[in-house]
């Protein structure tokens, strides 16, 4: 009997306040109670996002410094690079004409030579 009394209690109240029944309002209690749930996995998730972007903008910051110092080491061996091919003076002289004559007719004499020496071996394997 003292059930009886609480339910018709629980009925009276939702009639006159409400456009859903009972069902509908434990469903939607249902939701409520599951939003928390959703909340912290939706947090997790958040913190799960975060550590990787932060695991991300370090070994970003990492490759920057990385990349910097090769780009140092490699300044620096091109100035001693450079600085070695100032010390690294040639002094060079034009042929004049009757010397690139000279070098040609010398080739040329060379040429014959070689000729002539082949012909020679070729005419001693005969």
């Amino acid at each position: 009997m003292g059930t009886q009394f609480y339910h018709g209690n629980l009925n009276h109240l939702w009639e006159p306040h409400s456009s859903m029944d009972q069902s509908q309002f434990w469903q939607a209690a249902g939701q409520f109670e599951n939003q928390p749930q959703e909340q912290w996995q939706q947090q997790s998730s958040l913190s799960k996002l975060d550590d990787v972007f932060q695991q991300f903008m370090q070994e970003s910051i990492s490759t920057q410094k990385s990349i910097e110092a090769s780009c140092k080491r490699m300044e620096m061996q091109l100035g001693h690079m450079i600085q070695k091919l100032d010390d690294f003076r040639v002094e060079t002289e034009v042929n004049s004409r009757e010397d690139d004559l000279l070098i040609r007719q010398k080739n040329q004499d060379y040429r014959i030579q070689e000729e002539g020496d082949e012909e020679d071996s070729d005419d001693s394997r005969a």
